[in-house]
């Protein structure tokens, strides 16, 4: 069973959420800022309400956004944060290319002075979501890098990463390193059976390396923001998170391959496969997991 991507996201638009944190400042704050905001410390926080996970970041010195969800969301993102500032954004970065991560540029614009992604996450944004009058409704990337970028928010540096096809072909992580916070994107559906499609560009080889390198790269301590989460109290993790979107991955790929080299087809892999075989997970909707058998299929014929 294919999902598309509308259903995914009318599916997931109330699963992603994050952690409530205990401080009487924080939280004062977070009542001021408006629904949807939840706090990490006084500079740094995350937006949820309709799509992927957004942070937040807001200094004298800078101020940054990763990823925009949709136009009407991306308003009431601005809204809570002109109560914080009155500067324009510096960056807006964006994960990869999928409207409930990218459409919300178009509406913030105007407030932000670059746009940044990888290259392959512009490139994919243009072809997958604009073209012709599409294109009036997108904001693109006016700033790419290839694997590495970094970027000066004052006290606040952000270090980009891209290294190889994930969930897409042009996914990134962003490291806020004096925060020592990192935007996962849709790396990691925490507790989730993810969207993934081969027509994205996307691996499920590579993105178990890309989480080995993240899971490699930071210590215990760093705060991991996820892009959707099936408990809307774990958008924000740990590195143990990482770990576990790897090994669903690496038992979803484990298990096609043994039955289809014991000579099923695609189509008697997908009919066969049950959550109870993959604890822990939930489907953001009914089919997901099919559908990403059907997906781990056509990569292993490959």
């Amino acid at each position: 069973m294919l999902l598309t991507r509308r259903d995914f996201i009318k599916s997931t638009s109330i699963l992603a959420g994050g952690i409530l944190l205990g401080a009487s400042k924080l939280s004062a704050l977070q009542q001021d800022l408006g629904k949807g905001f939840k706090l990490i410390n006084d500079n740094i926080g995350i937006f949820t309400e309709r799509g992927g996970t957004i942070l937040w970041y807001v200094s004298k010195e800078g101020a940054a956004i990763v990823d925009s969800q949709f136009p009407d969301s991306a308003k009431n993102l601005m809204d809570g944060l002109k109560k914080k500032t009155s500067r324009k954004i510096d960056f807006l970065f964006n994960t990869h290319h999928h409207a409930d991560h990218t459409a919300g540029n178009f509406y913030l614009k105007d407030f932000v002075n670059t746009i940044a992604a990888n290259e392959n996450c512009a490139r994919l944004q243009k072809e997958k979501n604009g073209g012709g009058e599409k294109d009036k409704t997108q904001a693109y990337p006016n700033f790419t890098f290839k694997e590495h970028s970094s970027f000066d928010l004052g006290k606040e540096r952000v270090e980009a990463y891209h290294y190889f096809p994930g969930h897409t072909g042009g996914d990134s992580i962003y490291h806020f390193v004096n925060s020592n916070v990192v935007h996962m994107g849709d790396l990691v559906f925490n507790g989730l059976c993810p969207y993934f499609f081969i027509t994205d560009e996307g691996s499920f080889r590579t993105w178990i390396k890309f989480l080995d390198k993240v899971h490699g790269q930071f210590p215990n301590d760093t705060k991991f923001i996820f892009g959707h989460s099936a408990d809307p109290e774990k958008v924000i993790g740990t590195r143990d998170d990482l770990a576990k979107m790897k090994n669903y991955i690496a038992q979803l790929l484990d298990y096609v391959e043994k039955e289809k080299s014991a000579g099923k087809t695609k189509e008697q892999i997908s009919a066969s496969i049950s959550l109870a075989d993959f604890k822990g997970y939930v489907e953001p909707r009914p089919g997901m997991l099919k559908t990403n058998a059907e997906m781990a299929y056509e990569e292993l014929s490959r």
